[in-house]
């Protein structure tokens, strides 16, 4: 077993030492279970989140033990890049790997809970409160790419919010194994609003306050947020249609 742990949570290290040996399993509340799995363990009074990620395929077993971090180092690692920016997310605890045969079999991400919200559920908010969300989440997209930072899977589930007594809004990412850390330029920023706006009204009006924000052309802004959006749908709609033949194949 090979883990990392912040400095700040050593005190923590019995309840992490016993998450891959049975744990994970036994303990805890499972709150998400589409591909990876999630569970809320109650430590003391605190709530903890630990994140055990799908078994990778044996190509990726091979690379993320001689090549590269498995997904848990990377979110751990990206975390700390983060918070060192001052960008929002989930205090990373620990991650550890598990090795079998040699390569790598699991990984967790261990986190502090948060009660922050996906900003999908912005839609539910009173009308205005929703024009001052969408405002706030531009300046913070704004912001990230402004310091380099940029998330790899930036979509409504994996930025979330939360809604303060003043009315400002406070915002953090999850799901931060895949991230790049440099200069951005002008097309990046904007393909990299591709899965955060999913509709034609989204992405008009993301991408002409986003203009706004950065002091940019608020038509380049939107026809390539529509090019990028479209050519990431016909991605997806083409990777869809191989897995399907793949399956009925067998």
């Amino acid at each position: 077993m090979k883990k990392i742990i912040n400095e700040k949570y050593r005190h923590l290290t019995g309840f992490i030492d016993m998450i891959p040996c049975g744990g994970f399993e036994e303990g805890g509340e499972l709150v998400y279970n589409i591909r990876n799995q999630v569970k809320v363990f109650d430590v003391d009074g605190e709530k903890i989140v630990v994140k055990r990620f799908k078994k990778p395929h044996k190509f990726n077993r091979l690379m993320y033990t001689f090549f590269r971090g498995t997904k848990a180092e990377r979110a751990y690692r990206n975390a700390m890049e983060l918070k060192s920016l001052g960008v929002g997310t989930p205090v990373p605890i620990a991650s550890i790997n598990i090795k079998e045969k040699g390569l790598i079999s699991d990984c967790y991400l261990i986190t502090q809970y948060t009660d922050f919200k996906p900003v999908r559920d912005l839609i539910l908010e009173e009308k205005y409160i929703r024009a001052m969300g969408l405002t706030a989440l531009v300046d913070f997209t704004a912001t990230l790419h402004e310091k380099g930072v940029e998330h790899k899977d930036f979509t409504n589930t994996n930025v979330l919010y939360s809604l303060n007594s003043d009315l400002t809004f406070d915002f953090m990412v999850i799901d931060i194994n895949r991230m790049s850390f440099g200069y951005m330029s002008r097309l990046s920023c904007i393909s990299n609003l591709k899965r955060l706006c999913k509709d034609s009204e989204s992405i008009h009006d993301f991408s002409v306050k986003y203009a706004a924000r950065r002091g940019w052309n608020p038509y380049f802004c939107l026809f390539a947020l529509a090019f990028f959006r479209g050519v990431f749908e016909n991605r997806k709609k083409t990777t869809g249609y191989l897995k399907q033949l793949r399956r009925s194949n067998g």
